[in-house]
């Protein structure tokens, strides 16, 4: 006996597949061309052709977290990608995205533990080691110039002082 409903669900399946493949390939021509607003349209109705809980639906999104960081959009890269580790928790390219926009917005201890997911997530990236020592050391520098100095009160007198 041959199972009709089990072929047409895997052919749908293979066609929601397909018609998510062709919206990423036009998302990538937009991307390279640097036509933003297109290449998040495509990659967006890729997403909802895409099935949940795998890598090509968290490539997608971290694909537009990269648009969005292409303009500066700090806020919407960090919303896209963590969708992307939402589908995909190790995903690479997600955190090392997110590191960065973290990053733009000196938010160094979120950059870094981003960072330190990615580099357990390969261990024997160079990359990734090297970016991580450098945004520890760029947390470590913002928290030195915003700790206070010395014991401070140096310009305060006591009231009434100086006059005479």
């Amino acid at each position: 006996m041959v199972n009709h409903k089990g072929d047409a669900a895997h052919n749908e399946i293979n066609s929601f597949a397909s018609k998510a493949a062709k919206y990423k390939r036009e998302g990538d021509a937009h991307f390279g061309k640097r036509n933003m607003r297109e290449a998040l349209t495509s990659y967006g109705k890729a997403i909802e052709m895409s099935l949940t809980g795998t890598e090509e639906k968290a490539a997608l999104y971290s694909n537009r977290a990269a648009c969005y960081l292409m303009q500066n959009m700090y806020r919407a890269a960090v919303q896209e990608c963590s969708q992307a580790l939402n589908e995909a928790p190790d995903f690479k390219p997600a955190l090392l995205r997110r590191a960065r926009a973290y990053e733009q917005m000196q938010q160094y201890d979120r950059a870094v533990s981003d960072l330190e997911a990615a580099a357990k997530a390969d261990p024997g990236s160079d990359d990734v080691r090297k970016k991580l020592q450098a945004t520890r050391a760029a947390r470590d520098t913002r928290k030195a110039s915003r700790a206070p100095q010395g014991l401070g009160g140096g310009g305060l007198r006591a009231p009434g002082a100086g006059k005479r």
